[in-house]
């Protein structure tokens, strides 16, 4: 349930940690990602520091790719992701500007500050975001 990969860039390798929490909830599989900088000497990940490496993109599509593999394996999981609202913030513009090629995996939900669940509008602020896996079936009628 953890992942680990390299930021590459002006401050040299930096080591970066996703991790997965299942959260405790009644409506079914809901992860927490948890994601940050490895710190050598706490020997933890730190969620709170910014690493300015220049790549973020890079990082955050490695961290998309990293919740599409943890989803082929728990398919039924839900991945919440919350932050500071300057994350959030990031999040929502990186989602926004990538929805097509993240809806043929995911379905993404925004959390609102008055804690109701809908589905992703563009430039709304939301407080989190969920995924939840598309599961797609083939139809046993189409020759292929």
């Amino acid at each position: 349930m953890e992942y680990e990969f390299f930021s590459v860039g002006p401050k040299g390798r930096i080591k970066k940690v996703v991790r997965f929490i299942k959260v405790s909830t009644n409506v079914g599989d809901i992860y927490n990602l948890g994601f940050g900088d490895w710190d050598e000497r706490t020997r933890s990940m730190n969620d709170s520091v910014t690493s300015n490496n220049g790549d973020t993109d890079k990082v955050l599509i490695t961290v998309a790719h990293i919740a599409i593999d943890f989803t082929e394996r728990f398919l039924n999981a839900e991945i919440l992701a919350i932050g500071t609202p300057g994350r959030i913030r990031l999040y929502r513009m990186k989602i926004t500007h990538q929805l097509v090629p993240i809806y043929t995996f995911f379905s993404i939900s925004g959390l609102t500050k008055d804690n109701v669940i809908e589905p992703f509008v563009k430039d709304k602020d939301y407080i989190a975001f969920i995924a939840k896996r598309r599961l797609f079936k083939r139809n046993p009628h189409v020759n292929s």
